[in-house]
């Protein structure tokens, strides 16, 4: 039982007073929009590249490990591709990155390789370390295909689906070359 005016214009108040609702409401418009506009911004971001390689301008692909840091990089001008592999020494507190192998092959070579790991599924990938590993190999990946778009994957003991088919593809096309001293 209601025994004061206060508390009858409180409670009549709670029965017509539609600001709480319709805060509440707002609310949920407004994280459903949000989330919405996240979820375009990112699939929209990794679908831009398209579904395949249609062309390569380069690709950069950083490894490292507790006793190695090592780079492959491709650099393509038309129908030629340049592929490098670099080692880094470390002296006097600097970081040399010396050239060990290059080979040249077909801009399509390239593009086929990485259409055969799905390279473009990669775009944004990001390997958080696993918990209970200790060790392991860091990657980083940056790569313009398609007409100018980036192409970004980074990981620790964590890889994109069929990295390592990719790893023993640039080890397959260099294997045969004399390294350079």
């Amino acid at each position: 039982m209601i025994d004061t005016k206060n508390e009858r214009v409180a409670a009549n108040n709670c029965k017509t007073n539609k600001k709480p609702v319709v805060i509440a409401l707002l609310c949920v418009v407004t994280a459903g929009i949000l989330t919405a506009a996240v979820y375009f911004m990112f699939f929209h971001h990794q679908n831009s590249i398209g579904k395949s390689v249609s062309d390569i301008e380069n690709l950069t692909l950083h490894l490292s490990g507790m006793r190695i840091s090592e780079e492959y990089e491709i650099k393509a001008d038309g129908n030629q591709a340049t592929i490098s592999y670099y080692t880094f020494s470390y002296a006097n507190g600097t970081e040399e990155k010396v050239l060990k192998k290059r080979t040249a092959c077909e801009t399509q070579a390239v593009i086929d390789a990485l259409n055969k790991v799905d390279f473009v599924k990669w775009n944004g990938f990001e390997g958080a370390h696993p918990k209970g590993v200790t060790d392991g190999t860091m990657f980083r990946l940056t790569a313009t295909i398609n007409g100018g778009q980036k192409l970004t994957a980074a990981g620790s003991q964590n890889f994109p689906k069929h990295f390592h088919e990719l790893n023993q593809w640039f080890y397959e096309m260099l294997k045969d070359c004399e390294e350079i001293e």
